[in-house]
């Protein structure tokens, strides 16, 4: 490709890429009274109404009223000021799209009074990235101990990119930068950015306790000095997925973490970090497929797309596809039980790309117009091939204990 040509691809790629602003919009709205005046402030109050969703009542007229002599020209940045400190009330935040500027579009006399229509400007945030329907959620450490294990969950939890995953943390860094961009220093615009933290759909409940650590135990062999050393460590974890609106547990996992090793080792923590991760990504991918099951999203003939990419499955991975079929209600609380599960296929991951891969269907076949779910154990792809192969290792590793333990006591401190 040439320069000139991937100059050109640069530039596309960034006009296509959507980008956080704060963006003006308008809103125009009528008005009755029986006075020109009356009558604008009728139609303002209108259109802030079709704009934030609520009535301002007659609020900005009875505001008004108590000056004597305003006119709505001379006064427009007065009036517009009023406005936006209306909507920050009624909306309970610092600052919330506030209303910049108004233009009176048309106003006219009848014989039953005075009808105005008005244009309001206001800002609003337009939020970085393209809009998507993923749930939002934020990672809480129950106690100080879990606050390790907890951002190691909140780490597997934005890898998977099936979440929108929120901070909750470094409250001060937020507050001092909302102080900014509501302060004199900052464009008035700015402000519009106040007020558009997104509240979570589920709160990740993260627990630890039992910890214990051996470190370091050494041994010495008589015949030729050589230290030996025996370390363990380990803890208990509980994590539990709560929906926000209902409280209703989504989802829970408790389990043990337990390493060992022969080697001197610095700390409990760098012997549990490899592995603590490990456990956490496997939780972490068994808790998106409870609520975000791997669909196929193409069928191309004998071959198919699944919405899995990197980090949550591999190239030579089998897995099984079933059909989804109506869903079952329970008769006595009417409760869906979930969809009827078939299986119509097997498949094999051929090729994996950073948010999908492609499956090659080693039996059976899909349908373009149906929908299904794939499964697939998480831990082992190759569990049938390693079978023999482990069982071999265990004996080799038994009889070397064996072994070893006879000889304990002749050559060991």
């Amino acid at each position: 490709m040439s320069m000139i040509s991937k100059f050109c691809l640069l530039i596309c790629m960034a006009t296509t890429l959507v980008q956080a602003e704060v963006v003006t919009k308008y809103q125009e709205a009528i008005g009755t009274g029986g006075t020109r005046n009356a009558a604008v402030v009728s139609a303002l109050e209108n259109a802030v109404g079709k704009a934030f969703g609520f009535q301002l009542e007659g609020k900005l007229q009875r505001t008004l009223s108590e000056r004597s002599n305003y006119t709505l020209q001379d006064s427009e940045e007065d009036i517009t000021a009023i406005m936006s400190r209306q909507v920050t009330q009624r909306v309970g935040t610092s600052s919330n799209n506030p209303v910049t500027s108004y233009e009176i579009l048309t106003a006219n006399e009848s014989t039953v009074g005075w009808e105005a229509s008005v244009r309001i400007h206001y800002k609003d945030f337009k939020k970085l990235g393209a809009k998507d329907n993923r749930r939002s959620l934020v990672v809480r450490a129950l106690d100080d101990k879990s606050t390790a294990f907890a951002g190691i969950v909140e780490s597997a939890l934005i890898a998977s990119r099936r979440f929108n995953v929120l901070s909750r943390d470094n409250a001060d860094v937020f507050n001092e930068e909302k102080a900014f961009i509501l302060s004199s220093d900052a464009s008035r615009s700015e402000s519009a950015r106040v007020g558009r933290a997104e509240g979570a759909d589920y709160i990740v409940l993260v627990k630890t306790d039992g910890y214990f650590s051996r470190l370091n135990r050494e041994r010495v062999i008589k015949a030729t000095g050589e230290h030996l050393y025996q370390s363990d460590a380990g803890f208990r974890f509980e994590v539990e997925v709560v929906e926000f609106a209902s409280r209703e547990m989504k989802w829970h996992k408790r389990e043990k973490i337990y390493v060992s090793s022969k080697r001197k080792v610095a700390s409990a923590s760098s012997l549990l970090s490899g592995k603590t991760e490990r456990y956490a990504n496997n939780m972490v991918l068994s808790l998106v497929s409870s609520i975000y099951p791997a669909r196929i999203a193409q069928v191309i003939g004998d071959r198919a797309v699944l919405n899995r990419g990197e980090g949550s499955i591999k190239v030579g991975q089998n897995v099984e596809v079933y059909h989804i079929g109506e869903k079952i209600i329970d008769p006595q609380s009417g409760e869906s039980l979930g969809a009827m599960e078939i299986e119509v296929a097997k498949a094999k991951v051929i090729e994996l790309k950073p948010k999908f891969s492609i499956l090659q269907l080693t039996s059976g076949k899909l349908d373009k117009a149906e929908d299904y779910v794939v499964r697939w154990n998480a831990k082992t792809s190759n569990t049938n091939k390693s079978n023999k192969k482990t069982s071999t290792t265990k004996n080799r590793q038994n009889k070397a204990k064996s072994e070893a333990k006879a000889l304990d006591n002749s050559f060991l401190n």
